[in-house]
């Protein structure tokens, strides 16, 4: 088996291993995207308000993302995103406190929230397979 059948194979099963990989993967083509709307926001709004629809808009992606492409689920129940989207909400806040104590440690404030990420990112794939994952 080639290594581009075996990263395939585990891409598209629904154990841990697969679901880990979808969930980095829409993950980052969130970010992207919302880094580039924010970008583009740029042009007619405030960075406060750019940002702050772009989070928002991310949110709401990744709530449609998460039960259907990354748990494989047959259909986004509301109910399940609004307990997602609510831990997005305490997520930002979790963040930033991280950041600010990463700041507090004498750590670059550069590097303060790839740090914060590599708490944030498991917390968040347990989380939300936690809630995805339940019939």
């Amino acid at each position: 088996m080639s290594a581009y059948n075996a990263i395939k194979l585990h891409f598209n099963s629904n154990r841990i291993w697969g679901q880990g990989m979808r969930f980095l993967s829409s993950g980052a083509a969130n970010t992207i995207a919302c880094l580039l709307l924010y970008e583009l926001l740029l042009f007619f709004f405030s960075p406060t308000i750019s940002y702050f629809i772009a989070w928002l808009c991310g949110v709401v992606f990744m709530c449609i993302v998460l039960p259907l492409f990354v748990y494989k689920n047959e259909k986004v129940e509301w109910k399940k995103s609004l307990y997602n989207f609510i831990y997005y909400v305490v997520y930002l806040f979790v963040s930033l406190k991280l950041i600010l104590y990463f700041i507090s440690l004498n750590v670059y404030e550069e590097l303060a929230p790839f740090l914060a990420l590599c708490i944030t990112v498991p917390m968040s794939f347990i989380f939300t397979r936690l809630i995805y994952n339940r019939k």
